[in-house]
C-alpha cells in the first residue's frame, strides 16, 4: 500500500480521463460514474462475473453509428442478424451474376491475392514441356531449370508460376506464408523446399479440369536416381503428403514424409500440420543417423544412459582428416586420430539423447549449440582402439528469450582392452530446439559436482554455518574457528514453471583440511530436499556462492593474453557439400 497525496490522486484521475484507450476499471465512484462505466463499453461484457445473474440481456453495449443505422428491429435474435448478413452477400452475388452457372468457383476465400505468371515472365533459359496422357486423363508439365545460378527465376515468381491461377490445395501449400501447428500459426516450411535451384527439374501433373494431382521434383546433385524424385507432393482427399528423399552416404536414400490437412473453410490458413509429425521426423533421423530405426526407441527415456563401442579403423581416421583438412600423426607405428575425432567415436550415443519420448520436439528445429571436450589421457585415440562411449542427459530446460528447449549431455570415452577400461576424453554438448514449450513436467537439471572452499575466519562465520539445518556433522565432530572446509555438492532440480522449481535435491560431503596441508578428512554431509522453490533458491548453493571460493578458479593471463587472429581479415572457406564429412 502506497500513501498518495491529494494532488497525486487528481493527477491520476486526469490521466484516466485522457484520450486513447480507456482504462478497464472505475478509478473513482463520483458524479462521473456513468462516464466511467460507459467510456469502455466492452468491460462489462469481458467480465462475466460482473454481469448481474450473468444475464446477457443486462450487458450494456454501445453501438457505433453504422450498427445503429441497420438496427431496425427490437429484440432481434443474433441468429437472424448473422443470417441476414449471409443472405445479403448471396443476393449481391446473384445480382452481379444473374446466370448461376457463371458464378466463379473458389475453393477458399481469404488467401493471398493470385499473381498470374506466364512462361514469358520467367527467364528464357527455362524450358517447359507439356504432354497429355489421354488414358489417365492428365496433363503433365515438366519445367527444367538452367544450371547457371544467374539464370534462375525470382523465387516469388517461381512459386506463383508453379501454383497456377486458382485457389487450391496446391496453391495453399506452396504460397500460404503460415500454416497451423496445434493452436499456433508458424512459418510454412514447404516454401523453402521449393526454392529454385540450378539444374532442378519439376513435374506438375493436373487433370483435364486443371486440378493439381501431384508434383515431383528431381534434384541436380546426382544423389537420387532418375526414377526417384527428391521431393514428392500428393493429395488423398483432405490429406496432403510431402515426401523428401534424403541421401545417406554412401548410397542409401531415406524418405521423410510430412503430413498436412487441407482445410479450405479456413482460407487465411488452409494448411494444418498433422500432430504426429514429430514421431515421423524422429524415425526419419533415426534411420538417417543409425541406418535403421532401433526396435526399443519408443522406450528411451531422459533417465537412460546411452552406450556404444566402436573400433577405430584406419579408414575412419583417414576420411575424417580429409574432410576437415587435418593430418594424422603416427606414433610408435600406430596412427593417432585427432582429438576432434571424438565426436565420430561418440556420435551415435550423443544423438540418441535427442530421441526419448518425453522430449516431444521437432528435430527439424534442432540447433547444435556447443561441443566441448576435456582430455583425460595425453594420447587418447589410436587406430585399432576399442572405444566405449557412455553419454547421459544432464539437463532438459524450457527457455525464454530465446524461446526453445535446451538439452545438455555429458559423456565419457574410454579405451577397452585386457587391462580394463581407461577414461580418455570427457565430452559435453548442448542442443536447442527452437519454439515455445510448456511441458515443464518433463524438464530437469542435474548439476555436476561443484567444489567450494569455505574458511571459518571468526566466530560469526562458524555460528552461521552451524545454524544451517542442511548441515549434518558426523558423531563427535565440532567446528572450530580457523577451520578450512571443502564442500563437494551435487544437485538435481525439476521445474514447475520457468520461475519455480517443483523439487530440488542437493547432497554432498563436507571435508576438513588438516592443518595447512591439502589432506582432507570427511566430517559430515549436506542434505536438502524441498518443493516450490524459486529458481536459484537452493539454500546450499546460495550459501556456497556467498561464502565459498572455487577450488580451481579460472585464471586469465595477467597481461590480458594475445589474439590468435592478426589484424588481417580471417577467412574460412566452407565446402560446397558435406557428404564427405557425413
Amino acid at each position: 500500500t502506497q500513501l498518495m497525496s491529494g494532488e497525486d490522486c487528481d493527477f491520476f484521475i486526469d490521466l484516466c480521463k485522457g484520450p486513447g484507450k480507456p482504462v478497464n476499471f472505475v478509478p473513482v465512484i463520483d458524479k462521473d460514474l456513468s462516464f466511467w462505466i460507459k467510456k469502455d463499453s466492452l468491460w462489462y461484457s469481458e467480465m462475466l462475473e460482473a454481469v448481474p445473474g450473468r444475464d446477457v440481456g443486462r450487458v450494456a453495449v454501445l453501438q457505433g453509428p453504422v450498427a445503429v443505422r441497420h438496427s431496425t428491429k427490437p429484440n432481434e435474435p443474433i441468429a437472424d442478424i448473422l443470417g441476414g448478413i449471409s443472405k445479403g452477400i448471396i443476393q449481391d452475388l446473384l445480382n452481379d451474376y444473374p446466370n448461376k452457372e457463371a458464378i466463379p468457383y473458389m475453393e477458399y476465400i481469404g488467401g493471398a491475392p493470385i499473381r498470374r505468371v506466364a512462361q514469358k515472365d520467367l527467364p528464357s533459359a527455362i524450358t517447359i514441356q507439356t504432354t497429355t496422357n489421354e488414358k489417365e486423363g492428365s496433363i503433365s508439365t515438366v519445367i527444367q531449370l538452367p544450371n547457371a545460378p544467374d539464370h534462375l527465376p525470382n523465387e516469388e515468381l517461381w512459386r506463383e508460376f508453379l501454383a497456377g491461377d486458382r485457389y487450391s490445395w496446391w496453391r495453399g501449400l506452396l504460397c500460404t506464408r503460415q500454416i497451423v501447428r496445434g493452436k499456433c500459426k508458424v512459418d510454412n516450411p514447404i516454401i523453402r523446399l521449393f526454392h529454385p535451384r540450378p539444374g532442378q527439374r519439376v513435374e506438375v501433373v493436373r487433370d483435364t479440369k486443371g486440378n493439381t494431382l501431384y508434383v515431383h521434383v528431381w534434384d541436380a546433385s546426382g544423389t537420387s536416381p532418375s526414377s526417384t524424385p527428391t521431393l514428392k507432393v500428393t493429395r488423398d482427399d483432405d490429406a496432403i503428403s510431402v515426401t523428401i528423399s534424403h541421401f545417406r552416404p554412401p548410397s542409401q536414400h531415406v524418405p521423410l514424409t510430412l503430413r498436412y490437412l487441407y482445410r479450405p473453410l479456413q482460407g487465411y490458413a488452409p494448411i494444418h500440420e498433422v500432430s504426429s509429425s514429430n514421431d515421423l521426423i524422429k524415425r526419419f533421423y533415426a534411420q538417417l543417423w543409425f541406418g535403421e530405426v532401433p526396435e526399443d526407441m519408443h522406450a528411451w527415456s531422459t533417465e537412460d544412459s546411452f552406450e556404444t563401442t566402436k573400433i577405430i579403423a584406419m579408414d575412419d581416421i583417414t576420411n575424417f582428416c580429409t574432410a576437415i583438412g587435418a593430418r594424422a600423426r603416427t606414433i610408435g607405428g600406430r596412427v593417432e586420430a585427432p582429438v576432434d575425432f571424438a565426436i565420430v567415436a561418440c556420435w551415435e550415443p550423443l544423438v540418441r539423447t535427442l530421441f526419448p519420448q518425453n522430449i516431444d520436439t521437432d528435430l527439424l528445429t534442432l540447433l547444435h549449440l556447443t561441443y566441448g571436450y576435456t582430455l583425460l589421457d595425453s594420447h587418447p585415440l589410436y587406430e585399432g582402439d576399442a572405444v566405449r562411449s557412455k553419454v547421459k542427459i544432464t539437463e532438459v530446460v524450457n527457455l525464454r528469450n530465446p524461446n526453445g528447449k535446451r538439452v545438455s549431455v555429458k559423456g565419457i570415452l574410454s579405451r577397452e582392452d585386457h587391462a580394463g577400461s581407461t577414461p580418455l576424453i570427457e565430452v559435453t554438448s548442448q542442443f536447442l530446439f527452437r519454439g515455445t514449450f510448456h511441458d515443464f513436467e518433463n524438464t530437469f537439471r542435474t548439476s555436476p559436482q561443484i567444489q567450494r572452499r569455505v574458511e571459518l575466519h571468526d566466530p560469526q562465520a562458524k555460528s552461521i554455518l552451524e545454524s544451517k539445518p542442511w548441515l549434518v556433522l558426523d558423531k563427535d565432530v565440532h567446528l572450530e574457528v580457523g577451520d578450512r572446509l571443502l564442500f563437494c555438492v551435487t544437485s538435481r532440480e525439476t521445474f514447475h514453471d520457468e520461475h519455480v522449481l517443483r523439487e530440488v535435491h542437493t547432497t554432498g560431503d563436507v571435508l576438513r583440511y588438516t592443518g595447512q596441508t591439502s589432506i582432507t578428512t570427511r566430517i559430515g554431509t549436506v542434505q536438502f530436499s524441498g518443493g516450490d522453490v524459486l529458481v536459484g533458491g537452493d539454500p546450499i548453493r546460495g550459501y556456497l556462492d556467498r561464502h565459498g571460493q572455487p577450488l580451481d578458479p579460472v585464471q586469465f593471463f595477467e597481461d590480458g593474453g594475445y589474439s590468435m587472429v592478426t589484424g588481417a581479415p580471417f577467412r574460412l572457406m566452407s565446402p560446397k557439400e558435406n557428404n564427405t564429412y557425413s
